[in-house]
């Protein structure tokens, strides 16, 4: 049985897919459960691979309108990136779009807010160089494999349509998408 089915509309995933490793009913983030979970710090390491795109799953167990990100870079700033939500069938809801990488921390907010209703959603990164730093831990790739994620080739920017690819990098970057009245 699910550890979410309490949670009205929530519909556990399909039989051999792993439920979400994080349920967040405000804004959500990946970071503080893996670092801990995974025993690993988070440092300013280089994005793996151009033009990667990297999936991360989550649950909303209530309505939520995200109407923005944030992104915590780190010691180089360089190029472009991309933040964004798709459903769990891999259709993109709302992206930042291109976006240029600048300073040490940054946010900002998506053209159109998304109102994401109870199910299952990926939040997605892309950056088009491997020069640019992210905080970012480096914890094995079986390890995000196993917490579900997905990566995708040639994505940047994001794409409407994401062609899910086992997790192989070593290497989940610190970001989260926002409700409004976080961003105030």
């Amino acid at each position: 049985m699910s550890r979410l089915a309490p949670f009205a509309g929530y519909n556990p995933p399909p039989s051999g897919i792993l439920e979400p490793f994080a349920v967040n009913t405000g804004g959500f983030h990946v970071y503080g459960d893996v670092a801990v979970a995974g025993g690993s710090n988070f440092l300013s390491v280089a994005y793996p691979t151009a033009n990667l795109a990297l999936f991360f799953p989550f649950v909303v167990i209530q309505p939520r309108t995200y109407s923005g990100w944030h992104l915590w870079n780190g010691i180089t700033v360089s190029g472009n990136f991309d933040i964004g939500i798709y459903d769990f069938a891999g259709n993109r809801k709302v992206a930042a779009g291109s976006t240029a990488q600048a300073g040490t921390d940054q946010g900002g907010n998506f053209a159109t807010a998304f109102l994401a209703t109870p199910g299952m959603y990926w939040l997605a990164i892309a950056m088009d160089n491997i020069t640019a730093t992210l905080f970012a831990t480096n914890t094995g790739s079986q390890f995000f494999r196993g917490c579900g994620a997905q990566q995708m080739a040639t994505a940047f920017p994001l794409p409407a349509t994401a062609t899910f690819a086992a997790y192989a990098v070593s290497f989940m970057p610190m970001f989260q998408v926002q409700e409004p009245s976080w961003l105030s």
